[in-house]
């Protein structure tokens, strides 16, 4: 648990507040000319409080079995959004990518497939002990050829991860398909979905889908609650735009895609991106080189 707390003298409550917070905002007591103790604060990293381990004896501990020094730091996150979809370059193809069907459930183009089977050559992913995957067809492609020469990982796909839009109908690229579809249009370029774990899916899938707009907030919280309770500690989510942009509380506005963004995850529902962010920082670099040579025309 991540808290920042006030260190003062005066009789402030000392209240734990977010840690991008840098002075105390808690009242001081019986004061009226000077209400806000405004002090630094002191960030530090705490385990969360749980009910006591210790025996009645201070010499002789006692642990659960399960217990790991291990289990109270973070976890390394990795969130990943799919190879260039077809989807993305409808405009270019002549076609209208909010209504027409043929782009349901679609998959990567040839730019986006090449852009996944780079991601296996990535070293950041080198650590990775398990893939969390969405169940629509642009991120599964992405996550098996990610990790096509990497069978031994497990590949889990969970309805959280699916993207979700800002209307109450989806656009057809977000509209997901039975698997026995995609299966036959994966199998014909040579990917095995039998290698996914669907046992998180819900039998109705696609029709057990949430209203766009609703509710997406805390399908994302369980997610990261879900993501948390697992043993593994290096997790990579295949995923989509929007899912990454909420699941990092809306600090950016364009995701690339197939960029590995290395986060955080100290409790069930929060999610940090680390400070040096290789895919992050080359992206925001490349975007100002845009603006620049478009000030300079």
């Amino acid at each position: 648990l991540v808290v920042a707390r006030c260190d003062c003298s005066c009789d402030c409550d000392h209240a734990s507040f977010d840690r991008d917070d840098t002075k105390c905002r808690s009242p001081r007591v019986g004061s009226t000319s000077n209400p806000k103790c405004a002090q630094p604060l002191r960030t530090t990293i705490q385990p969360q409080r749980r009910a006591p381990l210790l025996q009645t004896s201070t010499t002789n501990i006692a642990l659960p079995a399960t217990f790991s020094m291990g289990s109270l730091a973070g976890k390394t996150v990795i969130l990943i959004r799919h190879g260039e979809s077809l989807g993305q370059a409808a405009r270019e193809n002549g076609i209208d990518r909010k209504s027409d069907e043929s782009l349901i459930d679609c998959g990567l183009t040839r730019k986006g497939q090449t852009q996944a089977y780079e991601l296996a050559q990535n070293s950041q992913l080198d650590n990775v002990d398990l893939v969390v995957v969405s169940p629509l067809t642009r991120a599964l492609v992405t996550a098996l050829c990610a990790f096509s020469k990497r069978p031994d990982i497990p590949i889990i796909c969970h309805a959280g991860a699916r993207e979700r839009g800002s209307t109450l109908r989806p656009i057809p690229e977000n509209r997901g398909r039975p698997f026995n579809i995609v299966r036959k249009d994966l199998a014909r370029s040579g990917l095995d979905i039998d290698r996914v774990d669907m046992s998180l899916i819900p039998d109705r899938w696609p029709n057990h889908v949430v209203e766009e707009g609703k509710n997406t907030g805390s399908e994302y919280d369980r997610l990261l609650q879900w993501i948390h309770a697992r043993k593994e500690r290096n997790i990579c989510i295949v995923t989509h735009h929007n899912a990454i942009t909420l699941l990092l509380g809306g600090a950016f506005q364009r995701i690339p895609n197939a960029a590995p963004i290395e986060c955080e995850c100290y409790t069930g529902d929060t999610l940090r991106m680390k400070q040096q962010n290789k895919a992050m920082n080359e992206y925001k670099h490349k975007e100002e080189q845009k603006k620049k040579g478009r000030r300079k025309r």
